[in-house]
């Protein structure tokens, strides 16, 4: 999916994390998503803004609270299973989206450069973004338990066992023995699945680096995550103090977790086999090589080694790759749709539409396209508080395109391509030919054509319609001045939207329309008089014979016959043709009707099966 920035790529990414990431958190901590005073709220803010009330006296914005019990976030999967989460936890689909969750991954550009963002002055120190982008994905057992890093640690913090003195606002380790032992425990285990998952990783990593990023002239490289400060619980110390002759002691502040450290160590390869460390990579690599190095890292922990087989599981990319050249960008798109594309379903954003391209490009010429949806998005016009998706490569898209960089002339020539393309697929091919067979010349014929044919079907014609009304903007595109700019942006915009309603209705006329006779084409209605009796009639229709369904009813269309001539067969003895002018300007029911009256016989609701074409086959 391409989209500028602020089109609303990234809430997709965020909103796909948020909703696997709720697998693993409690239900109070999925509820803050659904209360609109918590910074952390999910609900649209269009929404809660147009329901706040604001005190005219002091300026306090008071958001409804009653919205987040109304509200919910779902995603729902091609086979009919759902994951849905709202105000009061995970509504339905836990244990899918633990699966998920557990076997899925989520890279975006402020990960990769969270990698290497640190001054020359300080040591690289990965703990912030193993707790914040790694732990959650990693599970306890060496991948096998139910929980995973992340909710470890955060059992660790929330059990701390120390208490607060609500009068000296001082911090005290329990005095229980046996607590604190158990505690000790829960925090050398936490160290061991850390040492664990970072000895798989060193494993990984650099040999994914040198297969997949080293230049033939360039060194190899041993990345390896260093655990060198462990997390440790620090207890504090008896602090002694005298106060009127009298000793007393009380418990230090110095109570709680440490600052543990993953520390990033690079070292180059010799092709003798001695190891060089870089200092400080962050100063003397260049970002496109510590990107190399993070993205290492990160995929490495989609190895089949580290993350198990499961049928579903994705990859989420959002602007991955901003800060690699096109050479480096070409092999990590060979990356993704080789190596990772036949086991994940991906999901891939970016901004640049350059790059949008070259994968969009690569993608059509040396892979299966229909395994692959291919969007843009754009941020809503000034009215709409949507955002625009569409599907890439049309028309509609590139005129969406070029109206957001004002480039007018060019979004009205794409949106009258548009129209052009809309009525040539889905209008039948003779609605858009002239009574001599020639194609209609302008598109103001062709549209003049089409609401005919859609009225001919008893149908609204509105849509078609208001497009008429906008063909001399279309047609005209230089028309407008610039001191008119405003106007001719709110017509872009509403021809944006009238072509957007149009497409879908015509696809849908030509779904529920079928073609039952030409113009002008002959069919035999047989009546059957007497058990030895029947009398043939030839008619000719004077325009297209139509079955449109909609509304529920299957209706024909109201075409005018005029009939030619009748005979009579009588115990399967054919007579002689002879001329029947009697009936012309009805409709075929209405034919039908006339010669059952004229008969003296009860018409049928299932006239069709009556009429037959002058090959033999039936009508209906």
């Amino acid at each position: 999916m391409y989209g500028e920035n602020g089109s609303g790529k990234s809430s997709i990414y965020w909103g796909l994390y948020t909703l696997l990431q709720s697998a693993t958190k409690s239900n109070p901590e999925i509820a803050k998503y659904f209360t609109p005073n918590h910074d952390q709220h999910l609900i649209n803010y269009n929404f809660v803004d147009d329901n706040t009330t604001i005190d005219p006296s002091t300026g306090q914005r008071t958001p409804p609270q009653s919205i987040g019990l109304n509200s919910s976030v779902e995603a729902v999967l091609k086979d009919g299973n759902s994951m849905k989460i709202n105000s009061g936890g995970v509504a339905n689909g836990q244990q899918l989206l633990e699966d998920l969750n557990r076997h899925s991954d989520f890279i975006s550009h402020r990960l990769l450069i969270n990698f290497y963002n640190y001054p020359n002055s300080k040591e690289i120190n990965l703990w912030e973004v193993f707790c914040r982008d790694i732990f959650p994905f990693l599970l306890e057992d060496s991948g096998n338990g139910p929980k995973t890093l992340s909710q470890l640690l955060k059992e660790l913090y929330t059990t701390q066992p120390y208490k607060r003195n609500s009068t000296t606002r001082r911090y005290s380790v329990t005095k229980s023995t046996n607590r604190q032992t158990q505690f000790n425990t829960q925090v050398s285990s936490f160290n061991d699945e850390v040492n664990y998952w970072l000895t798989e990783l060193n494993n990984e990593a650099s040999t994914f680096y040198n297969t997949f990023f080293k230049r033939n002239e360039e060194l190899a490289l041993r990345i390896t995550l260093e655990y060198s400060e462990p997390l440790n619980f620090l207890k504090g110390r008896d602090q002694y103090y005298e106060k009127d002759g009298i000793n007393y002691s009380r418990w230090s502040t110095e109570v709680g977790f440490n600052e543990p450290v993953i520390r990033l160590k690079i070292e180059e390869i010799s092709p003798t086999g001695e190891f060089t460390e870089i200092r400080k990579p962050q100063s003397h690599l260049n970002e496109a090589k510590l990107t190399q190095i993070a993205l290492s890292i990160r995929f490495s922990l989609l190895s089949d080694n580290i993350r198990p087989i499961f049928d579903g599981k994705i990859l989420v990319l959002d602007d991955l790759l901003v800060s690699l050249d096109m050479a480096n960008r070409d092999r990590v798109v060979d990356i993704i749709l080789n190596e990772f594309a036949p086991e994940y379903k991906v999901y891939l954003f970016t901004h640049e539409r350059s790059f949008f391209n070259m994968i969009k490009d690569r993608i059509y010429a040396e892979y299966n396209i229909e395994d692959w949806i291919i969007k843009e998005i754009y941020a809503p016009n000034k009215d709409d508080k949507k955002p625009i998706i569409r599907d890439t490569g049309t028309n509609l898209a590139r005129a969406s395109f070029h109206f957001k960089a004002k480039d007018y002339p060019a979004s009205v020539n794409y949106l009258r391509k548009e129209l052009e393309d809309v009525l040539e697929v889905n209008l039948p091919s003779k609605v858009r030919k002239s009574d001599n067979g020639e194609n209609l010349k302008t598109l103001a014929a062709q549209l003049d054509s089409g609401i005919e044919f859609v009225e001919y079907l008893s149908l609204n014609s509105i849509k078609l319609k208001r497009l008429s009304q906008y063909l001399k903007i279309m047609l005209n595109p230089l028309s407008h001045n610039s001191s008119n700019t405003e106007a001719y942006e709110v017509d872009i915009s509403n021809i944006i939207a009238a072509l957007e309603d149009l497409k879908p209705f015509l696809e849908e006329v030509k779904r529920t329309t079928n073609e039952l006779h030409p113009r002008k084409g002959k069919l035999i209605m047989t009546f059957q008089e007497s058990s030895t009796l029947v009398q043939e009639f030839e008619i000719e229709i004077q325009k297209e014979l139509y079955e449109c369904s909609h509304s529920g009813n299957t209706i024909l269309t109201n075409c005018l016959v005029k009939s030619l001539r009748s005979r009579s067969i009588e115990n399967s003895i054919e007579g002689d043709w002879g001329k029947n002018e009697h009936y012309t300007n009805d409709s075929l029911e209405d034919f039908y009707k006339a010669v059952c009256t004229r008969k003296g016989t009860t018409p049928e609701a299932d006239f069709l099966k009556y009429f037959k074409r002058e090959n033999g086959t039936q009508l209906s």
